[in-house]
């Protein structure tokens, strides 16, 4: 039996409200799963119908995909009003219900285990890490980077290829890539094959060859392989920006990461 799923969430800025047309859109991931969503917006207030047409929903990769084509024909109906109106829109969804018209469950977006690989900050170290991000902008733009790939999944291997380029900045400044990528290994001791992974995934998204993918293990590896290098130039910048010490940081290689 098809499995049903509403999600609801708003068009931001809420100053700004749009209502569109409703309307649907099919879409699949490989032969795994179909999906229908249909899209509502009314004074920016967002409701997507999903119905899992076939496909394993309680599969949590097939069921990511399915929140990513939620919000990507929702966002897509804003993208469109923005470029109309040249007003910048974001949607969010805040909250799901299964089946439609049951009790609703707020929606978080996180990567479970992410939190244990930042060790270079803890509660009471956010303001000293805040300032240093408002002094280097670069820093700044890597937790945008970051943030953003959890926020837009389909946008996480840019976000990803991305933020380690902003480390490469930091780490070798005033370098061309091929200069500075050796710098950054033996500054952070992290393996070339461990970021090259990384980079590989998103050279196609950047040059705008973009898909809607399924959340998966990969995915997800290669977010953590992110945070723990982000959280290893913390640790650098703390020390003066001097090349981490071999007893302390074992080398982070395609084996040992």
């Amino acid at each position: 039996m098809p499995a049903h799923i509403r999600f609801r969430g708003r068009v931001f800025p809420q100053g700004e409200k749009i209502t569109a047309p409703t309307f649907a859109l099919a879409g699949s991931s490989g032969d795994q799963l179909r999906v229908r969503s249909e899209v509502s917006i009314s004074l920016s207030n967002v409701t997507v119908d999903c119905e899992v047409i076939s496909g394993d929903f309680d599969n949590r990769n097939l069921r990511e995909f399915v929140f990513q084509h939620a919000r990507m024909a929702a966002q897509t109906c804003a993208d469109i009003f923005g470029f109309k109106t040249g007003f910048g829109f974001f949607v969010v969804l805040e909250s799901e219900e299964q089946p439609p018209g049951s009790s609703s469950r707020p929606l978080s977006i996180r990567i479970p285990g992410l939190s244990e690989l930042v060790t270079a900050v803890d509660a009471d170290d956010y303001l000293a890490l805040i300032k240093r991000a408002v002094e280097i902008p670069q820093l700044r733009n890597i937790f945008s980077d970051l943030s953003m790939g959890l926020t837009i999944p389909q946008y996480s291997a840019v976000s990803l290829g991305r933020a380690l380029d902003g480390v490469r900045h930091i780490v070798a400044p005033n370098l061309q890539p091929r200069d500075g990528w050796p710098i950054l290994h033996a500054a952070l001791r992290i393996e070339k094959d461990y970021i090259n992974e990384i980079s590989q995934d998103s050279a196609k998204p950047r040059h705008g060859e973009r898909f809607l993918a399924n959340g998966n293990d990969h995915a997800r590896e290669m977010a953590a392989r992110t945070w723990k290098i982000v959280n290893r130039l913390i640790f650098y910048l703390e020390n003066g920006c001097s090349s981490l010490s071999e007893a302390e940081f074992p080398l982070l290689s395609n084996d040992k990461g």
